[in-house]
């Protein structure tokens, strides 16, 4: 049995280890139903009629879930020889967004801060454009383990600098 749990500990998507465990069960369950059938009733049972009842039962229950299922070709030949019929994932939402200019003489910083589940790929980044929405410079800076909100805050700690940097060296000039 514990060899039949470290199986179930595999990383499945979630729909294929409703699957996988479906079948588990079904499996352990209709090879005992038959066995007492046989021994109790004297019933002759062909294989290919327990296995299509096992089928039937998996297909059932991965058919019945709501749960999604990712890309994988392992999980998809699981999931088909079981007559599983395969959630994608839900497709990820578009919204549109206009950008708006700033007023003349004015320049509109754009930042964005982002963060992965590797927190060494962290980054902070800002596009600076004028009113007429001409592209006037931008940066991005990796800033190692992170969460998202010090991301975001960074990135605009940043933009800030660099927009003080700038009025410094126009009045230089």
């Amino acid at each position: 049995m514990s060899e039949v749990w470290a199986f179930l500990d595999l990383h499945w998507t979630p729909q294929c280890k409703v699957v996988v465990k479906a079948c588990i069960f079904n499996i352990v369950n209709t090879i005992w139903y038959r066995r007492n059938q046989i021994r109790v009733q004297s019933k002759v049972i062909h294989w290919r009629s327990t296995i299509n009842l096992i089928i039937s039962k998996v297909s059932l229950a991965g058919n019945l879930t709501s749960k999604t299922a990712a890309a994988n070709i392992y999980e998809f030949t699981i999931m088909k020889s079981c007559k599983v019929n395969i959630r994608p994932p839900r497709a990820p939402s578009i919204k549109e967004i206009i950008w708006s200019p700033p007023l003349p003489s004015w320049i509109k910083i754009n930042t964005d801060g982002a963060a992965t589940k590797n927190p060494s790929r962290s980054v902070a980044g800002g596009i600076f454009r004028n009113s007429n929405g001409a592209f006037l410079g931008g940066f991005t800076h990796f800033i190692g383990p992170a969460d998202a909100l010090f991301a975001e805050l960074i990135a605009a700690m940043i933009a800030i600098e660099i927009a003080v940097f700038q009025e410094f060296l126009q009045r230089l000039a």
